[in-house]
């Protein structure tokens, strides 16, 4: 199962989300589409109020190029090049939440590196995995994946590169109840691969306090 989140607070926002899921079936088949949810900017301040959904695509696309057709859509939608300094307002946003699952950090070169295996999921709080899989870790030399933590801050080893191409899953998508409101609507028993919790679960232990509304 793939996740997108698709987030918009400029111009007409629902046309900008309709536009995107009409621009994302010429890639793969939509399967299912939150309702709207309306949220204040989360990371930054603006007067522009966003509305966002969650939904599941089918394709046969592979991550990195998912990421590279999500982006030009965003393009042609009128969006300007992604900024990773600083949250701003923006027509159209297109993240990838999941896919299939996978545990993965793909670097800024596009190198991508096996996924790290875990040997026991994440506790939450201030405590952190830190087993991996003694092969994979051998071959690699050095942790692939940050893992997220529910109470306390992301642990990041020595070696990872903090500004990724593409991390999966999102590493933010836990604290984000705009991300985790809609995708509760279509998926409430999709579970989180380090965490080990469904949405629904992410959803009521979210340290978030903003409440996104429904709009129907």
């Amino acid at each position: 199962m793939i996740i997108l989140s698709i987030g918009t607070n400029i111009g007409n926002r629902k046309a900008n989300i309709e536009n995107a899921i009409t621009a994302l079936n010429e890639i793969g088949t939509v399967t299912a589409v939150s309702p709207i949810y309306s949220s204040d900017p989360w990371g930054f301040e603006s007067e522009n109020g966003f509305y966002n959904i969650a939904l599941i695509i089918e394709t046969s696309l592979p991550p990195l190029d998912l990421l590279k057709e999500t982006q030009r859509i965003e393009k042609e939608l009128g969006r300007s090049a992604k900024t990773t300094t600083a949250y701003a307002d923006r027509i159209i946003d297109i993240d990838i939440i999941d896919y299939d699952n996978q545990i993965i950090i793909y670097e800024k070169e596009e190198k991508k590196h096996n996924p790290s295996v875990f040997d026991t999921s994440p506790k939450t709080g201030e405590e952190y995995i830190r087993h991996k899989s003694s092969e994979q870790y051998t071959k690699a030399n050095k942790p692939q994946y940050c893992p997220p933590v529910l109470g306390g801050r992301e642990h990041c080893s020595e070696g990872v590169n903090n500004s990724s191409l593409l991390t999966l899953p999102h590493p933010l998508m836990h604290k984000r109840n705009f991300v985790l409101y809609p995708l509760v609507d279509i998926a409430p028993e999709w579970k989180h691969p380090i965490l080990k919790l469904t949405a629904q679960e992410l959803k009521e232990k979210s340290e978030d306090k903003s409440i996104p509304q429904k709009r129907g």
